[in-house]
């Protein structure tokens, strides 16, 4: 969330009543929302239970001095540390560049100038005020990007890979094989008379069914395998490592994994079946070449009864020619 309307919160840390009393004075007409402590101890019980948006943090206390106390306020909130005005009488330059060094905004020099004090303690909540916001956006527009990617990358209905982003991963797993002389392979799933699913129950349920599918599929493939909507009621799955003998025992798998899912509407239940085509790289096919023998494959089962697994092999492609 950006910036809230709500007043500043500063802690006013002196172990000078005096001096509390004067800053009091000077900052309460800004409307800011105040909170004294007497000393370094007093400062960490209130750090703790209030976040604040500036401190202002005397030097000079006996038992925890001010570089001390700040020290330990920075433990409460490491990556966002409240910002610091120490308020000190000395004027060594030890001091000052120590109290720099451990992190602090600004100093001033007591007696205070009202004005200046006035001018420091603005010009620090500004300034933490741009880095919230721009914190804020980062966070936004990081965000966003992810939404983005999700979007370039995600099929919108089952939340499986799109064609776009499988097709990336096939091109890296061709790159990986040939390197490290690696195989793989892909099949293509397609669901038996889908047509039939819409025309008889409507495209809602048509829906349903493609997402149960979905569900299924990513509970029964290995943490290695992706899952993309390829198109429709096709899926396409990639194995890496994988040889025709291994992706043909997942692909039955799956095979009977949908053939047993139970899809269930307003007045009864519905089950499918789903045909497969599986077709391994062998280091020379192009992507193209690739994913078109797998659904030729595919296109195999199809025509020789559906609800069955093909690999494909030559004798496939003769019939292709």
């Amino acid at each position: 969330m950006p910036m809230s309307k709500e007043p500043y919160r500063i802690l006013i840390v002196d172990d000078t009543p005096e001096n509390m009393e004067i800053i009091g004075k000077l900052l309460e007409s800004e409307g800011y929302d105040l909170y004294l402590a007497e000393n370094g101890q007093s400062a960490l019980t209130l750090a703790q239970k209030v976040d604040f948006d500036l401190i202002l943090l005397d030097i000079m206390m006996p038992i925890l001095d001010g570089f001390q106390t700040y020290s330990e306020i920075k433990k409460l909130k490491p990556l966002d540390p409240t910002p610091v005005i120490f308020l000190t009488a000395k004027v060594d330059i030890e001091s000052v560049i120590k109290g720099f060094e451990i992190g602090g905004a600004d100093y001033v020099r007591k007696p205070f100038n009202g004005l200046e004090l006035k001018a420091r303690v603005k010009y620090q909540l500004q300034l933490r005020s741009m880095k919230q916001e721009i914190a804020y956006q980062n966070k936004c527009l990081q965000e966003a990007n992810q939404k983005l990617q999700a979007y370039a990358t995600t099929d919108p209905l089952t939340q499986l890979f799109n064609r776009r982003k499988i097709t990336e991963l096939i091109q890296y797993e061709m790159e990986r094989s040939k390197r490290n002389q690696t195989g793989f392979s892909i099949m293509i799933g397609d669901i038996d008379h889908f047509k039939n699913v819409n025309d008889t129950h409507g495209h809602s349920f048509g829906d349903f069914v493609l997402e149960k599918t979905s569900r299924r599929f990513i509970e029964s493939v290995r943490s290695q395998d992706s899952v993309a909507r390829w198109g429709g009621e096709e899926f396409l799955i990639l194995m890496p490592e994988t040889d025709a003998q291994g992706a043909g025992i997942l692909a039955e798998k799956l095979r009977t994994v949908i053939s047993e899912t139970a899809y269930e509407y307003s007045s009864g239940v519905l089950h499918i079946t789903m045909t497969f085509g599986v077709c391994s790289y062998d280091g020379a096919q192009s992507l193209e070449q690739l994913v078109k023998r797998a659904d030729d494959a595919l296109y195999f089962g199809k025509v020789h009864g559906r609800n069955r697994v093909i690999l494909w092999d030559e004798s496939i492609a003769a019939l292709d020619d």
